[in-house]
């Protein structure tokens, strides 16, 4: 990372961590558009799948633009699931029971179903979830416990192997590099 970028995220950081809990997520949202790049883009808003899946509104989605639509700032946008890249669930401070909503949240976010990927362009069919927080009610100790706990009764396939599905469950049994 050059040093101009790694100035402009801690100067992002900075600028979102002061901001007032009720705009925390309107400050990330800002600072993140100053470093996301064509097509990307971050907005509150929620996602939707060709099943009728809604997700509950979170204060950041990161997805991809099409060529010459318009965004409407500071209005939540309904983001179709084959565009949207990432869900961030934003809190000012959590605890353990808002870690486990934020969870659940991104979880049933991560349920919406995408179109196969085309072969011929570079395309995603994961949705990345991220909990962010400017503060934190309990030591980050226990979050660990706690998303250890959540991510073992949840397990999620994130790649096969050898013919076998890998959860991150496994993933903390069993290197990958047998």
């Amino acid at each position: 990372m050059s040093a101009d970028v790694a100035e402009q995220v801690a100067r992002a950081g900075q600028e979102i961590i002061a901001a007032p809990a009720s705009r925390l997520a309107d400050e990330l949202n800002s600072q993140l558009n100053k470093l996301l790049g064509w097509p990307f883009r971050a907005a509150s808003g929620t996602a939707y799948d060709g099943n009728g899946q809604t997700t509950a509104l979170f204060g950041t989605l990161i997805f991809t633009r099409v060529q010459g639509t318009e965004i409407a700032e500071g209005q939540p946008l309904s983001v179709t699931a084959d565009m949207l890249a990432c869900a961030i669930d934003v809190s000012h401070t959590l605890d353990l029971e808002g870690l486990r909503r934020a969870y659940e949240r991104i979880a049933h976010a991560k349920t919406l179903r995408k179109s196969p990927a085309a072969q011929d362009i570079v395309h995603t069919t994961i949705t990345f979830g991220v909990i962010f927080a400017a503060e934190s009610a309990v030591p980050l100790e226990h979050f660990a416990d706690e998303l250890d706990r959540l991510n073992q009764r949840t397990p999620t396939a994130l790649a096969r192997y050898g013919g076998r599905s890998i959860t991150r469950r496994d993933q903390l049994r069993s290197p990958i590099s047998r």
